[in-house]
């Protein structure tokens, strides 16, 4: 009788028996590959965030203005507008004209003689990033007669055709920009505040359009030449319209000793209207 299974086994040792010295061997390059496959992947990511931080980092105003690149449009950094209402008396309730005054208008070579019921001067200052356009486009439009004076840089060139055309309620004028990162200009109007027969509403508002893109506006409002405590029903309210909606939305302000001043207004949409609306105390 064989006595071959009595024999002891010189053989391999089963997997499970075999050397712990393998099996950490094993286990440590599956750890070493794991590591550099999660090295690589972390390199990747973190070259793709660079590359998207450092694109966007270069194409901020800032760094385009400081490394004087010029923008293919004329991008307005801030845009201050100061307005400034001098009168009012109400030519819908028989109120008295303020006064009898021959107007010389900008945009047309004539002089326009009016019975003036109220007045209103806003003063514009756009602090541009450089740009490649050489001009910039001013526009104003009112119920009453409007001119416009740029100042810096000054400015003949006027759209006539159009401003007599609309018997001065429209206005155009464009500037030389080519060597300027600054435009001021003043827009007066005369009898833009009074009631509309057309509409059946009084124009008592007054604002400004956003024709370019803007990074900031700073508006005020100045009623302080009025006794607006008697003029005025109550405070004065600001408000913007965006484009494509088909309501405002009221902007933060505050009115004190007659002088609105609003909030930061942080790139407003192209094409906004940025408005103060109150209400006269004539008005029903």
């Amino acid at each position: 009788m064989s006595n071959e299974k009595n024999k002891p086994n010189h053989g391999s040792p089963p997997a499970a028996s075999r050397s712990p010295s393998g099996i950490g061997a094993e286990a440590e390059r599956k750890t070493s590959s794991l590591k550099k496959d999660i090295l690589v992947a972390l390199i990747s990511a973190l070259t793709t965030i660079l590359a998207t931080g450092v694109t966007a980092f270069i194409t901020t105003d800032w760094f385009r203005d400081f490394v004087g690149l010029k923008s293919s449009d004329i991008v307005v950094r801030r845009m201050v507008v100061y307005a400034r209402i001098l009168s009012f008396s109400d030519k819908h309730k028989n109120e008295k004209p303020i006064s009898d005054r021959e107007i010389g208008l900008r945009g047309t070579s004539q002089r326009r003689k009016t019975e003036l019921y109220d007045e209103g001067l806003y003063l514009h200052a756009y602090y541009l990033s450089p740009h490649i356009p050489n001009t910039m486009t001013l526009k104003a439009h009112s119920s009453g007669l409007v001119d416009l004076t740029p100042v810096i840089p000054q400015s003949e060139d006027f759209s006539k055709e159009q401003y007599e055309k609309t018997h001065g309620a429209e206005i155009e004028c464009s500037v030389d920009i080519a060597s300027k990162n600054y435009v001021l200009a003043t827009y007066h109007y005369y009898n833009g505040f009074q009631y509309n027969e057309r509409t059946k509403k009084y124009e008592s508002n007054g604002g400004c359009h956003i024709n370019y893109r803007t990074d900031e506006v700073t508006v005020v409002f100045d009623f302080s030449s009025l006794p607006y405590e008697k003029l005025i029903k109550q405070d004065p309210r600001l408000y913007i319209k965006k484009p494509g909606t088909d309501s405002p939305s009221q902007l933060p302000s505050t009115f004190k000793d007659g002088i609105l001043v609003a909030d930061i207004i942080s790139k407003p949409p192209v094409s906004s209207h940025i408005y103060c609306d109150w209400t006269w105390s004539t008005e029903p």
